[in-house]
């Protein structure tokens, strides 16, 4: 059962790109006188009834394809009632003779008349051998499990697609550009846009060259030719609960390829508009397409991260399928790749709404869940239990969390937000003086930074304004700092040093602009 639906399904295939080939070649011309188009389709089946045969010799075809080029010559000369029938039993000697059932004499007469007499029902025939079959093998399954056997095929994507729903729901609330996509797929707009004589043409052409692709002779019996059904050949299941079905091994492969797939159209976009630079839609900026997925991205993460580990349990048969594995690590990577976008977009929103503690404490998170995605890898490499992967993450956050007590965030923000400062650059956001202050006394150098590079004789009248109000910050946090107790048991290195520095670094004083030299009057001329 196995073979005949893969033979079908090459077929199939060639079949399809035949009928493509048609649709461009003819579809547009109905009606019309057909010319070089007729040989050139000719030829194409004849390709395609040799490369749809699992065994063919060369040799054996070389008299045979003389033939088909006597018939494509008559075709080039004028496509007419002859040169067409010429055409047809010259097509249908090749495909008997690449399928091995052409003979010589008269057996070889009948064989083709037989093949003709029964083209037009070919594909109609071979799907009732598929129907048949697959009836077949349906009613071994039901008599080992009855219960599962009619539902199996359905189960399986039961899990996938609506993870999968899931997942696009989330992408398209992090990215307008998907959202916009996914607003405007209207099923009733696509249904009025098929077109009934093409799709009949469509239907028309696979049915046509069909035999040419399957040869296959009428025969006195009813049996499928070339495969017999074996009682044998029909695969049974093992008996098994309905949460195998929904989230066995079959249903996680699944879930997989769609996953991948939804997260492929998620990372071109990202590679597109952040990464390459490419000039977003109409009504989308770069802040609205950064902000609105710096967040839920992570979510999504979050969310893959929590599937494989329940999907890929230790000792389980999914943790031991290579397919599974490696469509796994297909789909990590991508998610990797999705919260280095997820950064990015981060990093665009705050050029634009300059760093808060919330931002910058996002930057680390969104760190932390890259790193654990590559753990989730290295413990399914390594044949890790997930309680070595909590391990793993509990020491990097460990060491994040201790380094980050000997760094001081709020002169860090400060220092940022000053120096990518509107003021400063020409662009982005302007200087909030009043979250400033809320950053403390740690905040005191990066405003002594923005006044030193201030010149009186070059600002505007906005910017005058800004640099008296950071004056006033810079003193009154400065009078809040030596206030501050001096106790020894109050005392902390990072007070000290902030001392130190205020001690040594007195409030900046800008020189006083310098008004037009006047000219002195000249003196009498003795």
């Amino acid at each position: 059962m196995r073979t005949f639906r893969v033979r079908l399904a090459h077929i199939g295939l060639v079949a399809l790109v035949l009928t493509i080939l048609a649709d461009i070649l003819f579809y547009h011309r109905i009606g019309e006188p057909l010319g070089l188009s007729a040989p050139l389709f000719t030829a194409f089946v004849a390709l395609g009834s040799v490369i749809a045969q699992p065994r063919f010799s060369a040799r054996q075809l070389t008299p045979y394809a003389l033939l088909m080029i006597v018939a494509l010559l008559a075709l080039v000369e004028t496509v007419d009632v002859g040169s067409f029938l010429l055409a047809v039993l010259c097509l249908a000697v090749v495909a008997l003779a690449a399928g091995g059932r052409m003979s010589s004499g008269l057996i070889g007469v009948s064989v083709l008349g037989r093949f003709l007499a029964s083209a037009p029902f070919a594909a109609m025939r071979d799907n009732l051998y598929r129907r048949r079959a697959a009836l077949r093998a349906w009613q071994a399954r039901q008599r080992t499990t009855p219960a599962l056997s009619s539902a199996r095929h359905w189960l399986v994507w039961v899990m996938p697609f609506i993870l999968a729903s899931g997942f696009v729901a989330l992408l398209g609330a992090g990215n307008p550009i998907l959202e916009r996509w996914l607003r405007q797929l209207d099923p009733l707009l696509l249904l009025s846009q098929l077109d009934p004589a093409r799709i009949l043409f469509w239907i028309f052409v696979p049915a046509l060259i069909w035999p040419f692709l399957r040869p296959r002779p009428r025969k006195g019996n009813h049996s499928a030719p070339g495969w017999t059904p074996v009682a044998s050949r029909a695969r049974t299941f093992p008996s098994a609960g309905w949460s195998s079905l929904v989230v066995g091994p079959e249903a996680i492969l699944r879930a997989l390829l769609l996953f991948n797939a939804v997260f492929a159209l998620q990372t071109l976009l990202d590679a597109v508009y952040l990464w390459g630079g490419l000039e977003l839609p109409e009504g989308i900026s770069y802040a609205a397409y950064a902000h609105r997925g710096a967040y839920t991205l992570i979510v999504t993460a979050l969310l893959a991260a929590g599937f494989v580990l329940l999907a890929l349990r230790p000792g389980t048969t999914a943790a031991t399928d290579r397919r599974i594995r490696f469509l796994v690590y297909l789909w990590i990577a991508q998610n990797v790749a999705l919260v280095l976008s997820a950064m990015l977009r981060l990093d665009l929103y705050v050029d634009v709404y300059a760093l808060t503690h919330l931002r910058l404490a996002a930057f680390v998170w969104m760190a932390l869940v890259a790193v654990g995605l590559v753990l989730i890898c290295v413990r399914i490499a390594a044949a890790r239990s997930n309680a070595w992967l909590v391990g793993a993450n509990l020491v990097t956050v460990a060491l994040v969390f201790a380094g980050s007590c000997f760094v001081d965030d709020n002169a860090f923000i400060a220092r940022f937000n000053v120096e990518y400062s509107r003021e400063l650059t020409g662009e982005g956001t302007s200087l909030d003086v009043e979250h400033l202050g809320l950053l403390g006394p740690t905040a005191i150098p990066a405003i002594d930074w923005f006044l030193r590079t201030q010149k009186p004789n070059e600002t505007s009248s906005a910017l005058e304004q800004t640099v008296f109000d950071m004056e006033t910050l810079r003193e009154r946090l400065a009078e809040r700092e030596a206030a501050r107790s001096n106790d020894w048991r109050g005392w902390t290195f990072r007070n000290w040093r902030l001392s130190r520095y205020l001690a040594d670094h007195p409030m900046p004083t800008r020189p006083q602009p310098q008004g037009p030299d006047v000219p002195q009057p000249a003196g009498p001329t003795l």
